[in-house]
């Protein structure tokens, strides 16, 4: 009897390691359950809502960007732009790329109002097209037709913020939201940026859909804030929804919508006992 106990027991050990280990290995990256808080909590209000989550599977992809020169001798160059990362290889005779700052070396990180400028050299002097950071868009000057640009399509991800059916979202348009991230897995921080908000493309119901002007890395904690909400006219517990272009709705903890706070109505009397309890 002892023996066969020693063998079930040593099974038993076995299997559960096993397990250990098959949950040890398993991805931990997913989207984490959103957090509310909301600015005023008072029913009927318009107020602010800021959400935060971590990402589980990464926003935004790769870009690529084409510099084909009509100058004489000066062939083409192809880059990437990964987030605020511009990569370029060893340029042609006759084009020359650098940074800002005057540094030519591949690849880059572009910070705000920073740029890579890819310039072709001919008779009639320097001909540019700079890629410029601008309040976290990435955004492509051409200063002549004698240098042209082809641009892929950039991948737009989005964050997909769903409302309770109560709350009115009719409100968020223009410049009324903003997203801050920390850094993530080959992406760096950035933010807080503003958002423009098109009722007719971004609001349909109680979904608010927010494109992301950079990528954002796994792992990284993302920050919305969305003003100009008004909150539902009934007081209670509260969830929205929070997915994005790659991972599927996560349901928010709860908040409060409360109650306005009165006060005590004039011509009424209080009366507390000895411990400041009022007295009914």
């Amino acid at each position: 009897m002892k023996k066969k106990f020693t063998k079930i027991l040593g099974a038993g050990l076995t299997l559960a390691l096993l397990f250990s280990l098959v949950l040890t290995a398993a991805p931990v990256s997913a989207l984490s359950q959103p957090s509310v808080s909301v600015g005023d909590p008072t029913i009927s209000e318009v107020t602010d809502y800021s959400i935060v989550f971590d990402l589980g599977v990464r926003l935004g992809g790769t870009s690529t960007l084409t510099f084909a020169s009509t100058v004489s001798g000066a062939g083409d160059v192809t880059a990437t732009i990964d987030g605020t990362v511009v990569t370029f290889p060893t340029p042609p005779t006759g084009i020359t790329v650098s940074t800002d700052a005057g540094d030519t070396t591949s690849p880059k990180t572009l910070a705000s109002g920073g740029y890579i400028r890819f310039t072709a050299d001919n008779s009639a002097g320097e001909k540019v097209v700079a890629i410029t950071l601008t309040a976290g868009n990435v955004d492509i000057t051409q200063s002549t037709a004698t240098v042209t640009i082809s641009e892929a399509a950039l991948p737009v991800d989005s964050i997909i913020i769903e409302f309770d059916e109560d709350t009115d979202i009719t409100g968020v348009v223009g410049a009324n939201v903003t997203v801050a991230v920390t850094s993530g897995i080959g992406t760096e921080a950035w933010g807080p940026e503003p958002i423009t908000i098109v009722a007719a493309d971004d609001i349909d119901e109680q979904e608010l859909t927010i494109d992301i002007p950079l990528a954002i890395g796994v792992g990284a904690m993302v920050e919305v804030v969305v003003s100009d909400v008004k909150n539902p006219d009934d007081p209670g517990d509260y969830t929205l929804d929070v997915s994005t272009s790659n991972e599927d709705a996560k349901t928010s903890d709860e908040y409060e919508i409360e109650p306005p706070d009165i006060g005590v109505l004039p011509g009424i009397v209080q009366l507390k006992n000895a411990v400041g309890i009022i007295m009914k």
